[in-house]
């Protein structure tokens, strides 16, 4: 796994679900600007982070993200 921290504006309201043991889970998206290009990333929280970010952090907050990186695996055709 990869660490990263990453800051923009959220670009839209959270889409908000549940896991089924009732851990609170988040989607989003955030952009970031480098000069050059806007990027888009999409995001996932759990648990308390999520809850306190939602509540705080409504559509164009600017935010800074620290988490890890998970590499997916794919077959070649």
């Amino acid at each position: 796994m990869n660490k990263f921290v990453l800051s923009g504006r959220l670009t839209d309201n959270f889409k908000t679900n549940a896991t089924e043991s009732g851990l609170k889970v988040i989607h989003c998206c955030i952009a970031n600007n480098d000069r050059k290009e806007t990027r888009f990333i999409n995001f996932t929280m759990f648990g308390d982070e999520a809850v306190r970010l939602e509540t705080r952090c409504p559509k164009g907050s600017w935010i800074e993200l620290e988490g890890y990186i998970e590499p997916s695996t794919y077959e070649k055709d």
